[in-house]
């Protein structure tokens, strides 16, 4: 589909600032963060990332320390070479000047109106309720969007202060029928809220795969992909028992020491383009993280999602495969191995299709478009 197709009438709003978790070592933020940029470049605004300093994000994702924090300096200078990687596909953001909350309304002013999210921005034990991603700063609520905000579990941690913050918004666009619903039920007279999917899945497949590059480690070999964030124990024994089976390789993403697979390829420092191309690849994928699951989704991979009852943030996965009447490919223990069958990408890509247009639509509505 032709995104500029959408635009029926010349919209007010020209240039448009996003704010999400933009400085990060964090895969999915960092995909997400390029997709929607893209997204509304193909919409034909002027679409730009605001370089926002969150420090608490910051320090977390080892992109910046603390000189009173030995342990954070020290994750730092352990994760340079993958911060130059993500560094070298910053460039691709279109990003604006650097700002933190003292000087985020001066950079601001230099856009139509502030789109927030994706990801989980309104996620209080990631950004330490930061104002900034609920728009705090802005007076005007014509110029307060949000477009896939996600509160990552089942609600807020309170009505207040955020049934105040969220009145704020003209357009409130969220990721998950969760979210949706949580908000309608602290603002029972907004109409308007509507749940859309996360940037990662406005894209098509072609088009993550005209940036996706493969790791020199996985040329010329059949290999299952490890991507866990979660239940580390459980997707490695799910990695072998499939490795086993198929004759493959075992390459794992590793975010952290925790949870490594014994006789895997650890990758330590795959680039986002190589983050692509090692799904785009894989035999099969083992993930328990929400974009691990869109991207094995996009690529049309043999699915193999650890998702347990008692995950915490199991809503932001569930609503989705809900959406997309995926039944196949979800596990909650080794046992359920042998009950996994392939998943019908024929009925997922229809409804997938349906999902990105009505999407695009919205947000384009949401902007005047």
């Amino acid at each position: 589909m032709d995104k500029r197709s959408v635009m029926q009438g010349k919209s007010e709003i020209t240039k448009v600032g996003i704010l999400t978790y933009q400085n990060t070592l964090n895969y999915g933020a960092a995909l997400q963060c390029y997709a929607l940029r893209r997204c509304l470049a193909d919409l034909g605004f002027d679409a730009w990332v605001i370089d926002y300093a969150c420090n608490k994000v910051e320090r977390a994702e080892c992109v910046a320390f603390s000189l009173r924090s030995p342990a954070s300096v020290l994750k730092y200078l352990m994760k340079a070479r993958k911060r130059a990687a993500f560094k070298r596909f910053k460039k691709a953001l279109h990003l604006s000047a650097r700002c933190d909350i003292r000087t985020i309304r001066d950079v601001s002013r230099d856009f139509d109106c502030i789109v927030v999210g994706s990801d989980q921005v309104w996620n209080s034990s990631i950004s330490h309720d930061d104002g900034a991603f609920f728009l705090t700063f802005e007076d005007d609520p014509k110029r307060c969007k949000s477009y896939a905000a996600s509160i990552g579990t089942c609600g807020f941690p309170s009505d207040e202060p955020y049934a105040t913050y969220l009145s704020h918004f003209s357009s409130l666009l969220v990721r998950e029928r969760t979210a949706a619903e949580e908000i309608r039920r602290l603002l029972p007279y907004r109409k308007d809220v509507r749940q859309v999917i996360d940037p990662t899945l406005l894209l098509s497949r072609e088009a993550w795969e005209s940036i996706a590059r493969l790791p020199v480690c996985a040329r010329r070999r059949r290999y299952i992909l490890a991507y866990s964030v979660t239940d580390f124990e459980l997707c490695a024994e799910v990695a072998r028992e499939l490795a086993a089976q198929r004759g493959c390789d075992i390459i794992q993403v590793c975010q952290r020491r925790v949870g490594r697979i014994k006789g895997a390829i650890h990758l330590t420092h795959a680039s986002p383009e190589e983050f692509l191309g090692l799904f785009a690849n894989a035999d099969a994928t083992v993930v328990s993280s929400f974009h691990g699951l869109c991207f094995s989704l996009i690529f049309q991979k043999d699915l193999y999602c650890i998702l347990r009852k008692d995950n915490a943030t199991s809503s932001r996965f569930r609503d989705l495969l809900d959406e997309l009447q995926v039944e196949s490919g979800v596990l909650q223990g080794v046992e359920d191995l042998a009950k996994v069958k392939p998943v019908d990408y024929g009925v997922v890509s229809k409804r997938l299709s349906a999902m990105r247009e009505a999407s695009v639509a919205a947000l384009a509505e949401s902007l005047g478009a």
